[in-house]
């Protein structure tokens, strides 16, 4: 066997052993009612409901793994994808969204998500399954801005060049549930499983941080659309919400994780590696992960 149909082999079976439902199936195990994911363990019976949702592009064979696994526990599924649904959800709804661009079924979405979150209680916990694609498919524009703004703003961030950290920051101060924001419409335990799509793993970053928390300012929103030439195109209106926002004018968004909510990543570039690593190690291939990413 020649090297490179070694190699091709060894790719198509690295694909196989990261698929979202392997992935899930690799980090998460259910013994009578107590569910553990990586290293930590939740007790089921601690809960009055239970809920799964989720939004992103993996969204659906994450969360038919997930309902393999605690489908008897699940009171109601509630996810949001940018495909036409090949399978069907046992007691839950399923919204196909829009991708790359937020539409007004982002909008319905992300008014769906937080009709089941502000009904929750204490007593009651959510699994949220979040991958790449959030940020189009779940948006609900801050009320001083309409969709074709928001729209029109997401167009030119995707046409410059800018970078996904740096339109995120924008995308969170323009929107009612990034960088933390979902999360504050819910008192119920949450468990957010990740499957990251950024450099570093960054869950400031990843799908705009809906339930996690935010490091950026309106400034440094503001900031970005200026350096990559684009403030002056944005429509007139978010100009002047992003300078009321940099001037105290509006609440900043949430700047500390939310002690009620655990993320856990499931899947990664790092663990891509890893997984490569092993398989190639396997077949007697020497091997090394070489650390510094690139990207560009």
């Amino acid at each position: 066997m020649s090297n490179k149909t070694l190699l091709h082999g060894v790719f198509n079976e690295i694909l196989e052993d990261i698929t979202p439902e392997k992935l899930i199936a690799d980090s998460c195990r259910l013994e009578g009612h107590k569910l553990t994911i990586l290293d930590k363990t939740y007790d089921l019976d601690e809960y009055e409901n239970i809920y799964l949702m989720g939004s992103g592009k993996a969204v659906i064979p994450m969360a038919l793994e997930v309902k393999k696994l605690l489908n008897p526990f699940l009171n109601k599924t509630l996810i949001i994808g940018p495909y036409d649904p090949e399978e069907t959800f046992d007691n839950g709804t399923y919204i196909q969204s829009t991708h790359p661009l937020p539409s007004q079924k982002s909008i319905d979405a992300a008014r769906s998500l937080i009709d089941i979150l502000k009904n929750l209680t204490k007593k009651d916990l959510f699994i949220y399954l979040l991958s790449g694609g959030n940020s189009a498919l779940v948006e609900l524009p801050e009320e001083n801005i309409n969709l074709n703004e928001f729209q029109e703003v997401t167009k030119l961030m995707l046409h410059s060049g800018m970078p996904i950290e740096k339109m995120n920051s924008v995308r969170k101060h323009l929107s009612q549930v990034k960088g933390g924001k979902l999360a504050q419409h819910t008192e119920a335990k949450g468990i957010v499983l990740v499957l990251s799509d950024v450099i570093g793993d960054d869950l400031y970053a990843i799908g705009s941080a809906p339930f996690y928390c935010d490091q950026t300012s309106f400034s440094d929103a503001e900031d970005a659309l200026t350096a990559y030439g684009i403030f002056e195109k944005i429509p007139e209106r978010v100009q002047t919400f992003l300078k009321e926002g940099k001037a105290g004018m509006y609440t900043e968004t949430p700047k500390k994780p939310h002690e009620h909510i655990d993320h856990h990543i499931l899947g990664s570039n790092r663990i891509v590696l890893e997984k490569a690593e092993q398989i190639l190690q396997e077949k007697g291939i020497e091997t090394t992960i070489i650390d510094e990413p690139i990207q560009g």
